[in-house]
This record gives structure tokens, sequence and C-alpha cells, in this order.
């Protein structure tokens, strides 16, 4: 199940070069490509009936914020020892609340 109706009002109707334009229920009966995620949002890519892919920007799903978090989780750690000795306690508290926040999503 996709978030895309959460987006409607600013993602559809969603147009395709071919000249066909899909609302979210529409949207919907397209044929799946996949998602792709990098570490700021989630597409969901979903195939024109004219072949082209089409891409929306939706909600990601709890495991694709878990990810996220733990992407950004591991930048940090790897970070970690360059905080402390530049005194960066703000930086280290950050650490610390996303390694509490990727644990309660596990």
């Amino acid at each position: 199940m996709t978030a895309v109706s959460s987006l409607s009002s600013t993602v559809f109707p969603k147009a395709c070069l071919c000249g066909l334009s899909y609302d979210a229920a529409s949207w919907a009966r397209l044929r799946l490509v996949g998602r792709s995620a990098d570490d700021v949002e989630v597409l969901e890519l979903r195939d024109c009936v004219c072949k082209s892919t089409l891409a929306v920007l939706v909600s990601p799903t709890l495991a694709e914020t878990r990810a996220l978090l733990e992407r950004a989780l591991h930048l940090l750690t790897r970070e970690r020892s360059l905080m402390a000795c530049a005194g960066d306690h703000s930086a280290l508290a950050l650490v610390a609340d996303l390694q509490a926040a990727v644990a309660r999503l596990s």
C-alpha cells in the first residue's frame, strides 16, 4: 500500500509526455515498477500505458524510514569521535536521539 493518497492534491494529476494523465486512483492501477529511496525522499515508479516510467514522490514506509534513519545514524556514528574531540555535545546528543529512534522502529 502506498501513501500517495495523502499527497493527491499536490501530485495529481500526473501527466505523461504521451499526453495521458492520471489521478490517484488510476495511478494505483498502473504497473508498479518499484520504489527508489535516497537519503531524503522516496519515489514510487509506475509504467504509463505507453511504456514510459513515471515517478511520484511518496511518503516512506516504516521500513524505508528506518533505513533512512539507519543511514543517517551510520554517517553520524562514523563522525562521532571527531564531534567528541571538537566538544560538539549537541551533535553527540543527535546521535543518541537517532539511536533511540531506530531502536523504537525495530
